[in-house]
């Protein structure tokens, strides 16, 4: 498959927890691309599961996310985004 985007995106992979988002992400998005709140959770407290940092995941997340679309760079958000 192959995806065809505007230069300038954001694309926002929606789904619950375990349906494929982050596999989907790694394997038609590079790594850089991947805005991930697991990731940024794991940033902030060594546990991608620890549901108390949220808040802070998703505020690491939203400033990573507008500075990369500042920069004009295609940028893929990976959370449930439910």
């Amino acid at each position: 498959m192959q995806i065809k985007l505007p230069e300038l995106s954001l694309v926002v992979l929606i789904g619950p927890s375990g349906s494929g988002k982050s596999t989907f992400a790694s394997k038609y998005f590079l790594p850089t691309e991947t805005v991930s709140s697991d990731t940024c959770r794991g940033m902030i407290s060594d546990d991608e599961n620890d549901q108390t940092v949220t808040a802070e995941a998703f505020d690491l997340a939203h400033t990573i996310i507008r500075k990369r679309l500042a920069l004009g760079r295609l940028t893929v958000i990976d959370a449930t985004n439910v």
